[in-house]
């Protein structure tokens, strides 16, 4: 305790009259040796909560299609062609598969193999995504970290103990098994095709505004950081109060960072894009004015041959570019907060959600009157089915309820309610609608 004493009386001689200092967070969780004691039961409920909303929103193969589609679209607005990008995503799915087949050969040898014997384009491959392996990525996913781990092993945790603890691990990941592999393969072979990019053209990087430091891997993975992300480049007040705040912060952070600074430096390309959109709905007889308020906001994009005399069908493709645009509605900044709060954890918006009887993600009442029915999953009430989707089991809940019926409508050859289905199932398709209907939507809202 004297000691003590002393260190303190030390550490306020030493800040007297600077009325604030700076110190590295990992000093400051050292010194406060209660820190995690004190908040583990917490965060260990805050996170598996937001586990489990996360493995069930993600559960759907619509979420990869869009997943893929978000990658190309960053990738085109960053610079890069369309040509470009899909030959370069061949390449790098061929050549990833290359790698993990030689690795399985080395570890198959019992190791008389190794990553030494490689030769010609076999070493290239292995040189380039080591590099990638080294630099956070192609590492998988991991829901428990090396860190937890080792912090259990040193707390003299033993086998059993060990084994539970990654068995809730394993529990959570194999129930989302195929979407999180498939999201981590698509994610990292853009991630290395965007890669290959910037190393071959210098004015790529310029144009995005990257320093060249002369290391020409390291000037092509802060594009690849920045255009494509990187999950692991954040602070520890994100990392600790952010993410649990926002479960999908990760995204939205850096997204955010890229279009802004994007605007900037590829306006040609945001320019090309709203025209092509236009030119779209223009194809079709339509103004984009003659759309409703989300589907103008959301981008949706027409369906050719799906309408006709004043009607339409539409696709529901969000790409980042229109995710972040969300955040930016100039003319109603009260939107754009409801957007931020409307991804918040659901510890921290249910509550309010319940009080209100109101979705703050759609503005809509949760129930317009008492065991309100669900269109989305039939057997439920809305308020049912708003209380799933807290869990996140709302979204791989409707897609099997509808897909189920989706066979039912095409059994008996039901097409418009096929469509429906088909829409609810998938989330991306808008069934047929019409300009008239869209009028008196927007006469009774005003």
């Amino acid at each position: 305790f004297p000691v003590t004493i002393k260190l303190i009386k030390t550490f306020d001689k030493a800040i007297a009259g600077k009325g604030s200092i700076h110190m590295d967070e990992h000093i400051i969780k050292q010194m406060l040796p209660n820190y995690q004691r004190n908040v583990k039961g917490y965060l260990k409920f805050i996170d598996k909560v937001n586990n489990y909303f996360k493995a069930g929103k993600t559960l759907s193969v619509m979420f990869n299609v869009r997943n893929l589609v978000g990658n190309w679209s960053n990738m085109w607005f960053s610079g890069m062609d369309a040509d470009d990008i899909m030959k370069g995503y061949t390449s790098s799915v061929a050549d990833y598969n290359k790698f993990k087949k030689f690795m399985t050969e080395i570890k198959n040898s019992n190791f008389t193999l190794n990553e030494k014997m490689l030769q010609g384009e076999q070493k290239k491959i292995y040189g380039e995504i080591m590099y990638f392996m080294d630099n956070g990525f192609f590492t998988g996913n991991t829901a428990l970290e090396l860190a937890d781990v080792r912090k259990l092993i040193d707390e003299g945790a033993d086998k059993k103990t060990l084994a539970r603890k990654l068995g809730e691990v394993t529990g959570l990941i194999k129930l989302s098994e195929f979407n999180m592999n498939t999201n981590l393969f698509n994610d990292n072979v853009n991630r290395l095709t965007l890669f290959r990019h910037a190393k071959k053209n210098p004015e790529f990087l310029k144009s995005l505004g990257i320093p060249l430091t002369g290391d020409v891997n390291k000037d092509a993975m802060n594009a690849v950081r920045l255009v494509l992300f990187d999950p692991n480049d954040l602070s520890f007040f994100e990392q600790d109060i952010m993410k649990r705040l926002i479960p999908f912060y990760t995204f939205q952070r850096q997204n955010l960072a890229f279009q802004v600074q994007n605007f900037t430096k590829n306006t040609d390309r945001y320019n090309k894009m709203w025209k092509a959109w236009e030119g779209a709905w223009d194809s079709q007889g339509m103004e984009t004015d003659q759309l409703m308020d989300y589907e103008r906001d959301r981008m949706l994009l027409p369906v050719p041959f799906m309408g006709k005399d004043g009607n339409y069908t539409a696709l529901r493709i969000s790409t980042p570019f229109v995710d972040a645009l969300e955040f930016f509605n100039l003319g109603d900044p009260q939107e754009s907060i409801r957007k931020v709060v409307a991804s918040t954890t659901p510890l921290v918006r249910a509550p309010y959600e319940q009080l209100t009887n109101t979705s703050v993600f759609t503005g809509e009442p949760i129930e317009r009157y008492k065991d309100e029915q669900s269109k989305n999953i039939p057997f439920l009430t809305k308020g049912q089915e708003w209380a799933l989707s807290q869990t996140g089991v709302d979204v791989p809940a409707r897609v099997l309820t509808q897909g189920a019926m989706s066979l039912g409508n095409l059994a008996t050859g039901d097409t418009e309610a096929l469509g429906q289905s088909v829409s609810k199932a998938t989330g991306l398709y808008q069934p047929e609608r019409s300009i008239i209907q869209n009028e008196i939507a927007k006469g009774l809202q005003a």
